[in-house]
């Protein structure tokens, strides 16, 4: 997972790349106007949620928050704000808590997963309140929802390279072919372990491309190696450990007849 960016960065960021937005008198005229334009935001957000256009339902959070920061005179840059740290203004904490929802109707965890950290620690004297918990499971969710496409961006990036390595090997490019496994290998040994059933695979991928070159020690000690942990993973009637073994005695058997 990628760097936790701080609310000031994550949540207002969009909002303060707009130049039109200044902070506004505080006259009861100017909040009113503020209050009215929040508002309109805020049925706008939940109409585009509506109809799963979570982009703009974004942008209208964006602008509600920017709002409600003006309506409260919110300011965050100031480091003097949470000092010690306050609980923000309930409508600035809920318009946060629905653009976290939303960014996960989005696709992007990390933000959401960002945002509930964020309110999450108004609340770390109080971890035994239900809003703390409440923000707890809601951070926990966002957490595993982040892993899950990291998951699945691991998997189509071994499937891409893996593929290209099967295409190499088609054509007899033996060294693309190593390149193309060993940078699979590489991804998913990195993120689960040397025992992972891909890196498996892809260890026995790189032992046929020695056999297929005619390099039989290479190969040997490959097959040798990945055997113990085929029959400890998947058992000794699997069939993958009874393919890694039958490729092992077929190259002793090799072996045998040169000598």
């Amino acid at each position: 997972m990628g760097t936790r960016r701080s609310l000031g960065d994550s949540v207002f960021s969009a909002a303060k790349r707009l130049p039109w937005r200044k902070k506004e008198p505080n006259s009861d005229e100017d909040k009113a106007k503020i209050k009215k334009r929040l508002t309109e935001s805020m049925e706008e957000a939940s109409k585009y949620n509506k109809s799963k256009d979570h982009d703009k339902a974004i942008e209208s959070y964006e602008s509600a928050l920017e709002d409600a920061k003006d309506l409260f005179d919110y300011d965050d840059d100031d480091e003097t704000y949470y000092t010690p740290r306050k609980h923000r203004n309930k409508v600035i904490v809920d318009i946060i808590e629905r653009l976290a929802e939303t960014y996960l109707l989005n696709g992007n965890a990390e933000e959401a997963l960002a945002l509930y950290t964020d309110l999450k620690e108004d609340y770390a004297d109080r971890q035994n309140s239900r809003r703390f918990k409440v923000l707890f499971k809601k951070e926990m969710y966002a957490m595993e929802k982040v892993n899950e496409q990291q998951r699945r961006k691991l998997k189509t990036e071994f499937d891409q390279l893996y593929q290209l390595g099967q295409i190499n090997i088609k054509i007899g490019s033996w060294d693309k072919a190593r390149t193309c496994f060993q940078k699979a290998m590489n991804i998913v040994k990195m993120k689960f372990g040397v025992t992972h059933e891909y890196v498996l695979l892809i260890r026995e991928q790189l032992a046929d491309i020695h056999v297929m070159k005619d390099e039989l020690d290479e190969a040997c000690g490959i097959y040798q190696s990945i055997l113990p942990l085929l029959r400890e993973k998947y058992g000794r009637e699997d069939s993958k450990t009874l393919a890694v073994a039958g490729k092992l005695r077929e190259i002793n058997e090799r072996c045998l007849q040169r000598k």
